[in-house]
Protein backbone atom coordinates (compact mmCIF):
# COMPACT_ATOMS: atom_id res chain seq x y z
CA UNK A 1 0.00 0.00 0.00
CA UNK A 2 2.86 2.36 0.91
CA UNK A 3 4.55 1.63 -2.42
CA UNK A 4 1.37 2.56 -4.33
CA UNK A 5 1.02 5.81 -2.40
CA UNK A 6 4.64 6.71 -3.13
CA UNK A 7 4.11 6.07 -6.84
CA UNK A 8 1.05 8.32 -6.83
CA UNK A 9 2.99 11.11 -5.11
CA UNK A 10 5.86 10.70 -7.60
CA UNK A 11 3.38 10.81 -10.48
CA UNK A 12 1.89 14.06 -9.19
CA UNK A 13 5.40 15.58 -9.25
CA UNK A 14 6.43 14.19 -12.66
CA UNK A 15 3.90 13.76 -15.48
CA UNK A 16 6.67 12.64 -17.86
CA UNK A 17 5.77 15.47 -20.24
CA UNK A 18 8.90 15.16 -22.39
CA UNK A 19 9.61 11.46 -22.10
CA UNK A 20 7.95 8.07 -22.17
CA UNK A 21 5.75 7.11 -19.22
CA UNK A 22 7.58 4.31 -17.30
CA UNK A 23 5.78 0.98 -17.27
CA UNK A 24 5.52 0.98 -13.47
CA UNK A 25 3.59 4.26 -13.62
CA UNK A 26 0.96 3.03 -16.09
CA UNK A 27 -2.72 2.59 -15.27
CA UNK A 28 -4.85 -0.58 -15.35
CA UNK A 29 -7.56 -1.25 -17.99
CA UNK A 30 -10.34 -0.46 -15.48
CA UNK A 31 -8.72 2.80 -14.39
CA UNK A 32 -8.07 3.88 -17.99
CA UNK A 33 -11.72 3.19 -18.82
CA UNK A 34 -12.92 5.48 -16.03
CA UNK A 35 -10.38 8.14 -17.01
CA UNK A 36 -11.66 8.09 -20.59
CA UNK A 37 -15.26 8.23 -19.41
CA UNK A 38 -14.42 11.33 -17.39
CA UNK A 39 -12.56 12.94 -20.29
CA UNK A 40 -15.27 12.28 -22.86
CA UNK A 41 -18.11 13.31 -20.55
CA UNK A 42 -18.31 16.85 -21.87
CA UNK A 43 -21.84 18.18 -22.12
CA UNK A 44 -20.80 19.91 -25.33
CA UNK A 45 -21.71 16.60 -26.95
CA UNK A 46 -25.29 17.38 -25.99
CA UNK A 47 -24.94 20.71 -27.81
CA UNK A 48 -23.67 18.94 -30.92
CA UNK A 49 -26.52 16.44 -30.58
CA UNK A 50 -28.97 19.35 -30.58
CA UNK A 51 -27.25 20.77 -33.66
CA UNK A 52 -27.58 17.38 -35.37
CA UNK A 53 -31.33 17.42 -34.63
CA UNK A 54 -31.71 20.76 -36.42
CA UNK A 55 -30.54 19.13 -39.65
CA UNK A 56 -31.95 15.58 -39.58
CA UNK A 57 -34.84 13.34 -38.59
CA UNK A 58 -34.44 11.22 -35.47
CA UNK A 59 -33.74 8.07 -37.48
CA UNK A 60 -31.16 9.83 -39.64
CA UNK A 61 -29.54 11.45 -36.60
CA UNK A 62 -29.18 8.15 -34.73
CA UNK A 63 -27.79 6.40 -37.83
CA UNK A 64 -25.26 9.21 -38.35
CA UNK A 65 -24.22 9.17 -34.70
CA UNK A 66 -23.66 5.39 -34.72
CA UNK A 67 -21.60 5.52 -37.94
CA UNK A 68 -19.52 8.36 -36.52
CA UNK A 69 -18.97 6.35 -33.33
CA UNK A 70 -17.73 3.35 -35.32
CA UNK A 71 -15.23 5.50 -37.22
CA UNK A 72 -13.99 7.15 -34.03
CA UNK A 73 -13.54 3.81 -32.25
CA UNK A 74 -11.46 2.43 -35.14
CA UNK A 75 -9.29 5.54 -35.36
CA UNK A 76 -9.03 5.86 -31.58
CA UNK A 77 -7.80 2.30 -31.07
CA UNK A 78 -5.36 2.50 -34.00
CA UNK A 79 -3.87 5.71 -32.64
CA UNK A 80 -4.24 4.84 -28.96
CA UNK A 81 -2.09 1.74 -29.38
CA UNK A 82 0.73 3.97 -30.64
CA UNK A 83 0.59 5.96 -27.40
CA UNK A 84 0.41 2.81 -25.28
CA UNK A 85 3.33 1.12 -27.06
CA UNK A 86 5.60 4.17 -26.99
CA UNK A 87 4.46 5.84 -23.77
CA UNK A 88 4.53 9.16 -25.65
CA UNK A 89 1.92 11.86 -26.15
CA UNK A 90 0.86 13.50 -29.41
CA UNK A 91 3.41 16.33 -29.26
CA UNK A 92 6.35 13.96 -28.89
CA UNK A 93 5.01 11.55 -31.51
CA UNK A 94 4.75 14.44 -33.96
CA UNK A 95 8.51 14.91 -33.57
CA UNK A 96 9.04 11.63 -35.40
CA UNK A 97 6.62 12.47 -38.22
CA UNK A 98 7.13 16.24 -38.58
CA UNK A 99 10.57 16.90 -37.08
CA UNK A 100 11.53 18.50 -33.76
CA UNK A 101 10.55 22.04 -34.78
CA UNK A 102 8.07 20.93 -37.43
CA UNK A 103 6.04 19.18 -34.73
CA UNK A 104 5.05 22.58 -33.37
CA UNK A 105 2.77 23.14 -36.40
CA UNK A 106 0.36 20.22 -35.77
CA UNK A 107 0.73 20.75 -32.02
CA UNK A 108 -0.49 24.32 -32.49
CA UNK A 109 -3.66 23.06 -34.20
CA UNK A 110 -4.35 20.38 -31.57
CA UNK A 111 -3.74 22.75 -28.67
CA UNK A 112 -5.97 25.49 -30.09
CA UNK A 113 -8.71 22.92 -30.76
CA UNK A 114 -8.55 21.53 -27.23
CA UNK A 115 -8.50 25.01 -25.75
CA UNK A 116 -11.53 25.89 -27.88
CA UNK A 117 -13.45 22.90 -26.51
CA UNK A 118 -12.42 23.93 -23.00
CA UNK A 119 -13.95 27.37 -23.66
CA UNK A 120 -17.23 25.74 -24.70
CA UNK A 121 -17.03 23.56 -21.57
CA UNK A 122 -16.60 26.72 -19.52
CA UNK A 123 -19.65 28.21 -21.19
CA UNK A 124 -21.74 25.13 -20.41
CA UNK A 125 -20.80 25.14 -16.72
CA UNK A 126 -21.31 28.89 -16.47
CA UNK A 127 -24.72 28.70 -18.17
CA UNK A 128 -25.83 26.00 -15.74
CA UNK A 129 -24.86 28.08 -12.68
CA UNK A 130 -26.46 31.17 -14.22
CA UNK A 131 -29.72 29.25 -14.71
CA UNK A 132 -29.95 28.69 -10.94
CA UNK A 133 -30.25 32.42 -10.27
CA UNK A 134 -33.62 34.25 -10.12
CA UNK A 135 -35.01 34.85 -13.57
CA UNK A 136 -33.03 31.95 -14.99
CA UNK A 137 -30.12 34.13 -16.13
CA UNK A 138 -27.55 36.26 -14.38
CA UNK A 139 -24.29 37.87 -15.52
CA UNK A 140 -22.70 37.46 -12.04
CA UNK A 141 -24.02 33.89 -11.96
CA UNK A 142 -22.53 33.18 -15.37
CA UNK A 143 -19.07 34.35 -14.39
CA UNK A 144 -19.32 32.63 -11.02
CA UNK A 145 -19.93 29.37 -12.90
CA UNK A 146 -17.02 30.11 -15.23
CA UNK A 147 -14.71 30.72 -12.27
CA UNK A 148 -15.83 27.46 -10.63
CA UNK A 149 -15.14 25.56 -13.84
CA UNK A 150 -11.76 27.27 -14.27
CA UNK A 151 -10.76 26.39 -10.71
CA UNK A 152 -11.68 22.73 -11.17
CA UNK A 153 -9.86 22.62 -14.52
CA UNK A 154 -6.71 24.19 -13.06
CA UNK A 155 -6.50 22.06 -9.92
CA UNK A 156 -7.35 18.79 -11.67
CA UNK A 157 -4.84 19.36 -14.47
CA UNK A 158 -2.17 20.46 -11.98
CA UNK A 159 -2.49 17.23 -10.02
CA UNK A 160 -2.41 15.32 -13.32
CA UNK A 161 -3.61 11.88 -14.33
CA UNK A 162 -3.93 10.77 -10.70
CA UNK A 163 -6.37 13.60 -9.96
CA UNK A 164 -8.43 12.76 -13.04
CA UNK A 165 -8.54 9.13 -11.89
CA UNK A 166 -9.82 10.10 -8.44
CA UNK A 167 -12.58 12.29 -9.90
CA UNK A 168 -13.71 9.71 -12.46
CA UNK A 169 -14.06 6.79 -10.06
CA UNK A 170 -16.47 8.74 -7.83
CA UNK A 171 -18.78 10.44 -10.34
CA UNK A 172 -18.93 8.68 -13.72
CA UNK A 173 -21.48 5.93 -12.81
CA UNK A 174 -23.96 8.49 -11.44
CA UNK A 175 -23.63 10.65 -14.54
CA UNK A 176 -24.31 7.76 -16.89
CA UNK A 177 -27.51 6.79 -15.05
CA UNK A 178 -28.72 10.40 -15.11
CA UNK A 179 -28.18 10.76 -18.85
CA UNK A 180 -30.21 7.62 -19.55
CA UNK A 181 -33.04 8.95 -17.34
CA UNK A 182 -33.00 12.30 -19.20
CA UNK A 183 -33.22 10.58 -22.59
CA UNK A 184 -36.20 8.47 -21.48
CA UNK A 185 -37.89 11.54 -19.97
CA UNK A 186 -37.40 13.58 -23.14
CA UNK A 187 -38.95 10.85 -25.26
CA UNK A 188 -41.89 10.46 -22.83
CA UNK A 189 -42.61 14.19 -22.54
CA UNK A 190 -42.10 14.65 -26.25
CA UNK A 191 -45.10 12.42 -26.93
CA UNK A 192 -43.44 9.02 -27.16
CA UNK A 193 -41.34 7.34 -29.82
CA UNK A 194 -44.04 7.69 -32.48
CA UNK A 195 -43.92 11.48 -32.23
CA UNK A 196 -40.12 11.54 -32.00
CA UNK A 197 -39.81 9.37 -35.12
CA UNK A 198 -42.26 11.63 -37.01
CA UNK A 199 -40.12 14.74 -36.40
CA UNK A 200 -38.92 16.67 -39.46
CA UNK A 201 -36.26 19.43 -39.17
CA UNK A 202 -36.83 22.88 -40.71
CA UNK A 203 -34.04 22.19 -43.21
CA UNK A 204 -32.96 18.58 -43.76
CA UNK A 205 -29.28 18.27 -44.68
CA UNK A 206 -27.63 15.44 -46.68
CA UNK A 207 -26.76 12.39 -44.61
CA UNK A 208 -22.98 12.77 -44.99
CA UNK A 209 -23.12 16.30 -43.52
CA UNK A 210 -24.95 14.96 -40.46
CA UNK A 211 -22.33 12.20 -40.04
CA UNK A 212 -19.53 14.75 -40.36
CA UNK A 213 -21.13 16.93 -37.70
CA UNK A 214 -21.39 13.99 -35.30
CA UNK A 215 -17.85 12.93 -36.21
CA UNK A 216 -16.50 16.39 -35.47
CA UNK A 217 -17.69 16.37 -31.87
CA UNK A 218 -14.84 14.08 -30.75
CA UNK A 219 -12.43 14.12 -33.70
CA UNK A 220 -10.05 16.40 -31.82
CA UNK A 221 -10.15 14.15 -28.76
CA UNK A 222 -9.41 11.15 -30.96
CA UNK A 223 -6.47 12.98 -32.54
CA UNK A 224 -4.80 13.45 -29.14
CA UNK A 225 -5.84 10.07 -27.74
CA UNK A 226 -2.14 9.30 -27.23
CA UNK A 227 -1.96 11.91 -24.48
CA UNK A 228 -4.16 9.61 -22.41
CA UNK A 229 -3.28 6.12 -23.68
CA UNK A 230 0.42 6.74 -23.04
CA UNK A 231 -0.62 6.01 -19.45
CA UNK A 232 -2.16 2.61 -20.33
CA UNK A 233 -0.54 -0.47 -18.82
CA UNK A 234 -1.26 -2.73 -21.82
CA UNK A 235 -3.13 -2.99 -25.12
CA UNK A 236 -6.15 -4.44 -23.30
CA UNK A 237 -6.58 -1.08 -21.60
CA UNK A 238 -6.72 0.64 -25.00
CA UNK A 239 -9.26 -1.81 -26.40
CA UNK A 240 -11.41 -1.23 -23.32
CA UNK A 241 -11.18 2.52 -22.76
CA UNK A 242 -11.64 3.79 -26.34
CA UNK A 243 -15.00 2.07 -27.09
CA UNK A 244 -16.20 2.86 -23.56
CA UNK A 245 -15.35 6.54 -23.99
CA UNK A 246 -16.98 6.81 -27.41
CA UNK A 247 -20.07 5.07 -25.99
CA UNK A 248 -20.43 7.91 -23.47
CA UNK A 249 -20.02 10.50 -26.24
CA UNK A 250 -22.69 8.68 -28.24
CA UNK A 251 -25.05 8.66 -25.25
CA UNK A 252 -24.60 12.42 -24.82
CA UNK A 253 -25.19 13.07 -28.52
CA UNK A 254 -28.43 11.09 -28.35
CA UNK A 255 -29.43 13.01 -25.22
CA UNK A 256 -28.95 16.30 -27.06
CA UNK A 257 -30.88 15.02 -30.07
CA UNK A 258 -33.85 13.75 -28.05
CA UNK A 259 -33.84 16.91 -25.92
CA UNK A 260 -34.16 19.12 -28.97
CA UNK A 261 -36.74 16.98 -30.77
CA UNK A 262 -38.81 16.13 -27.69
CA UNK A 263 -38.64 19.40 -25.75
CA UNK A 264 -37.18 21.95 -28.18
CA UNK A 265 -34.15 22.44 -25.90
CA UNK A 266 -30.76 23.32 -27.42
CA UNK A 267 -28.07 22.11 -25.00
CA UNK A 268 -28.08 20.94 -21.41
CA UNK A 269 -28.90 24.29 -19.75
CA UNK A 270 -32.01 24.75 -21.89
CA UNK A 271 -32.87 21.09 -21.35
CA UNK A 272 -32.84 21.57 -17.58
CA UNK A 273 -35.32 24.45 -17.95
CA UNK A 274 -37.55 22.37 -20.22
CA UNK A 275 -37.59 19.46 -17.78
CA UNK A 276 -38.54 21.79 -14.92
CA UNK A 277 -39.40 20.92 -11.32
CA UNK A 278 -37.02 18.77 -9.33
CA UNK A 279 -35.46 17.46 -12.53
CA UNK A 280 -34.23 20.99 -13.27
CA UNK A 281 -32.17 21.10 -10.07
CA UNK A 282 -31.04 17.49 -10.36
CA UNK A 283 -29.93 18.09 -13.94
CA UNK A 284 -28.10 21.29 -12.98
CA UNK A 285 -26.23 19.71 -10.06
CA UNK A 286 -25.28 16.54 -11.89
CA UNK A 287 -24.31 18.51 -14.99
CA UNK A 288 -21.86 20.54 -12.92
CA UNK A 289 -20.41 17.29 -11.62
CA UNK A 290 -20.12 16.00 -15.19
CA UNK A 291 -18.29 19.16 -16.26
CA UNK A 292 -16.08 18.73 -13.21
CA UNK A 293 -15.01 15.45 -14.82
CA UNK A 294 -14.17 16.73 -18.27
CA UNK A 295 -12.59 20.17 -17.74
CA UNK A 296 -9.55 18.86 -15.80
CA UNK A 297 -8.99 16.23 -18.51
CA UNK A 298 -9.27 18.75 -21.35
CA UNK A 299 -6.98 21.19 -19.57
CA UNK A 300 -4.50 18.42 -18.79
CA UNK A 301 -4.21 17.37 -22.45
CA UNK A 302 -4.03 21.02 -23.52
CA UNK A 303 -1.05 21.61 -21.21
CA UNK A 304 0.70 18.64 -22.83
CA UNK A 305 0.56 20.51 -26.12
CA UNK A 306 1.92 23.66 -24.47
CA UNK A 307 4.99 21.72 -23.34
CA UNK A 308 5.85 20.85 -26.95
CA UNK A 309 5.07 24.36 -28.22
CA UNK A 310 7.13 26.30 -25.70
CA UNK A 311 9.46 23.72 -24.11
CA UNK A 312 8.34 24.86 -20.67
CA UNK A 313 7.03 23.12 -17.60
CA UNK A 314 3.31 22.53 -18.02
CA UNK A 315 2.30 23.49 -14.46
CA UNK A 316 1.87 27.28 -15.04
CA UNK A 317 -0.28 26.55 -18.09
CA UNK A 318 -2.68 24.61 -15.85
CA UNK A 319 -3.80 28.02 -14.52
CA UNK A 320 -3.18 30.33 -17.49
CA UNK A 321 -5.34 28.35 -19.95
CA UNK A 322 -8.56 28.26 -17.84
CA UNK A 323 -8.23 31.94 -16.88
CA UNK A 324 -8.15 33.00 -20.54
CA UNK A 325 -11.00 30.57 -21.27
CA UNK A 326 -13.25 32.48 -18.84
CA UNK A 327 -13.06 35.52 -21.11
CA UNK A 328 -13.79 33.48 -24.22
CA UNK A 329 -16.78 31.84 -22.50
CA UNK A 330 -18.15 35.34 -21.97
CA UNK A 331 -17.68 36.13 -25.66
CA UNK A 332 -19.58 32.95 -26.57
CA UNK A 333 -22.44 33.91 -24.25
CA UNK A 334 -22.77 37.61 -25.00
CA UNK A 335 -21.33 38.10 -28.50
CA UNK A 336 -21.19 35.15 -30.96
CA UNK A 337 -23.78 32.79 -29.40
CA UNK A 338 -23.56 29.08 -28.60
CA UNK A 339 -24.86 28.17 -32.09
CA UNK A 340 -21.30 28.92 -33.28
CA UNK A 341 -20.35 25.46 -32.02
CA UNK A 342 -21.45 23.96 -35.37
CA UNK A 343 -18.91 26.07 -37.29
CA UNK A 344 -16.24 25.26 -34.72
CA UNK A 345 -16.89 21.52 -35.08
CA UNK A 346 -16.69 21.73 -38.89
CA UNK A 347 -13.35 23.54 -38.71
CA UNK A 348 -12.00 20.90 -36.32
CA UNK A 349 -13.07 18.15 -38.69
CA UNK A 350 -10.94 19.85 -41.37
CA UNK A 351 -7.58 20.35 -39.68
CA UNK A 352 -7.40 17.76 -36.91
CA UNK A 353 -7.83 14.37 -38.67
CA UNK A 354 -4.84 14.75 -41.06
CA UNK A 355 -2.54 14.76 -38.03
CA UNK A 356 -3.85 11.28 -37.26
CA UNK A 357 -3.16 10.17 -40.82
CA UNK A 358 0.50 11.21 -40.60
CA UNK A 359 1.14 9.50 -37.25
CA UNK A 360 -0.71 6.29 -38.15
CA UNK A 361 1.06 5.77 -41.48
CA UNK A 362 4.45 6.81 -40.12
CA UNK A 363 4.28 4.46 -37.14
CA UNK A 364 2.44 1.39 -38.46
CA UNK A 365 3.46 1.31 -42.15
CA UNK A 366 6.72 3.19 -42.52
CA UNK A 367 8.38 2.33 -39.20
CA UNK A 368 6.61 -1.05 -38.86
CA UNK A 369 5.29 -0.38 -35.37
CA UNK A 370 8.56 0.63 -33.72
CA UNK A 371 10.17 4.03 -33.14
CA UNK A 372 13.79 4.70 -32.07
CA UNK A 373 14.43 6.49 -28.79
CA UNK A 374 13.03 10.03 -28.64
CA UNK A 375 16.46 11.35 -27.65
CA UNK A 376 17.95 10.08 -30.93
CA UNK A 377 15.91 12.48 -33.08
CA UNK A 378 17.95 15.27 -34.69
CA UNK A 379 15.99 16.57 -37.71
CA UNK A 380 14.16 19.84 -37.17
CA UNK A 381 11.77 19.40 -40.10
CA UNK A 382 10.44 16.35 -41.95
CA UNK A 383 9.02 17.69 -45.24
CA UNK A 384 7.03 14.52 -45.97
CA UNK A 385 4.94 14.86 -42.81
CA UNK A 386 4.30 18.56 -43.28
CA UNK A 387 3.38 18.23 -46.97
CA UNK A 388 1.08 15.29 -46.22
CA UNK A 389 -0.62 17.21 -43.40
CA UNK A 390 -1.37 20.26 -45.54
CA UNK A 391 -2.48 18.08 -48.47
CA UNK A 392 -4.96 16.22 -46.24
CA UNK A 393 -6.16 19.47 -44.67
CA UNK A 394 -6.69 20.95 -48.13
CA UNK A 395 -8.81 18.00 -49.26
CA UNK A 396 -10.87 18.10 -46.05
CA UNK A 397 -11.37 21.86 -46.45
CA UNK A 398 -12.55 21.53 -50.06
CA UNK A 399 -15.10 18.83 -49.27
CA UNK A 400 -16.30 20.71 -46.16
CA UNK A 401 -16.60 24.30 -47.35
CA UNK A 402 -16.15 24.48 -51.15
CA UNK A 403 -17.87 21.37 -52.50
CA UNK A 404 -19.62 19.77 -49.51
CA UNK A 405 -19.60 16.04 -50.09
CA UNK A 406 -18.94 12.76 -48.31
CA UNK A 407 -16.89 12.57 -45.11
CA UNK A 408 -14.20 15.27 -45.37
CA UNK A 409 -12.49 14.14 -42.16
CA UNK A 410 -12.05 10.61 -43.50
CA UNK A 411 -11.01 11.92 -46.92
CA UNK A 412 -8.40 14.08 -45.20
CA UNK A 413 -6.97 11.14 -43.25
CA UNK A 414 -6.78 8.91 -46.33
CA UNK A 415 -5.17 11.66 -48.44
CA UNK A 416 -2.63 12.40 -45.72
CA UNK A 417 -1.73 8.74 -45.32
CA UNK A 418 -1.30 8.13 -49.05
CA UNK A 419 0.80 11.27 -49.57
CA UNK A 420 2.92 10.46 -46.52
CA UNK A 421 3.62 6.91 -47.68
CA UNK A 422 4.42 7.93 -51.28
CA UNK A 423 6.76 10.72 -50.22
CA UNK A 424 8.60 8.50 -47.72
CA UNK A 425 8.71 5.16 -49.51
CA UNK A 426 8.50 6.02 -53.22
CA UNK A 427 10.08 9.47 -53.50
CA UNK A 428 12.45 8.97 -50.56
CA UNK A 429 11.73 12.38 -49.04
CA UNK A 430 12.61 12.72 -45.37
Amino acid sequence: MESTQNKNVDRMVDEFDQKSVPTDRRQSPATMTFIFWAWVMTLNHALVGSAVATTATFKTAISAIIIAAGILIFLGISLGLVGQRTGLGTGNLCRYSFGIKGSKIPTFFTTIALWGWLCFDMWTGAAIVSSLFPGGSSVPGFYLGAVIMASIAAIGAFIGIIGIKWISWTTVPLMTVLFVIIIITCIYRGGGMEVIMAYRPPVEMPFFIVVNLALGCWINGTTVTNDMTRNAKNSKAVFMCIPAGIAVATLLLIMGTTGFIGLGAFGIAALGFALGGSLFYITAIFSMIAMGNTVPSSNYVCTQGMVNLFNRNRKPFCFIIPIVAIGVAGIIEYVIGIESISSFVNILATFMPPIMGVILVDYWFINKGSYPALESLTRNFNPSGLIAFFAGSGVAFIFTFVYPFGLPAVFGIITTGVVMYVLKKVVGLG
